[in-house]
């Protein structure tokens, strides 16, 4: 939904505010969320689906992906 995107952006912002943002991984996913999007608001990856968001989780845990 895209009343979650501004959410998403909101989430990132109060990570930093309170110091964390450093700390953890943020992939951000829905149907209009895009690539561009996720580095818009400074997530570290973006799910285009299920599969592609364990993908890349996987790739922030520096695990190999096959």
């Amino acid at each position: 939904m895209t009343t979650t995107m501004a959410k998403q952006k909101e989430a990132i912002e109060a990570l930093k505010v309170v110091g964390l943002r450093d700390k953890v991984k943020v992939i951000v996913s829905g149907a209009p969320v895009t690539e561009e999007w996720a580095k818009e608001i400074g997530a570290d990856a973006c799910g285009l689906d299920a599969t592609d968001a364990v993908r890349n989780a996987l790739k922030l845990l520096g695990r190999q992906v096959d």
